[in-house]
């Protein structure tokens, strides 16, 4: 894979009941963290599935490979290990190249 290549992720992730406005204020505030800290960034954006509440998905798109390296060691990052507070299961990533 090429390091200046854009690449995508998308992040699944299953909450308990009950649990949304909790984990979307947790979630506001780490996606405004990553947003205005991690260089790079070109989104990063939740939402939450109209079949059933307790899903959601998160897309983040990154300028380079590099810069998705980096965010996964940033600050911003670290701080998301409080979302397992939240989930009930481990959440599932996809990644993806984004073409020319």
């Amino acid at each position: 894979m090429e390091l200046d290549m854009a690449i995508g992720l998308t992040v699944e992730f299953t909450i308990g009941e009950g649990q949304n406005e909790a984990f979307e204020a947790f979630m506001a505030g780490a996606t405004a963290k990553v947003k205005a800290e991690d260089s790079g960034c070109n989104n990063y954006d939740l939402f939450r599935s109209v079949e059933d509440d307790t899903q959601y998905i998160l897309f983040e798109n990154w300028a380079t490979e590099e810069d998705l390296t980096a965010h996964g060691t940033s600050e911003a990052m670290a701080g998301m290990a409080g979302i397992r507070e939240f989930t009930t299961a481990r959440p599932v990533l996809h990644r993806y190249e984004v073409p020319d």
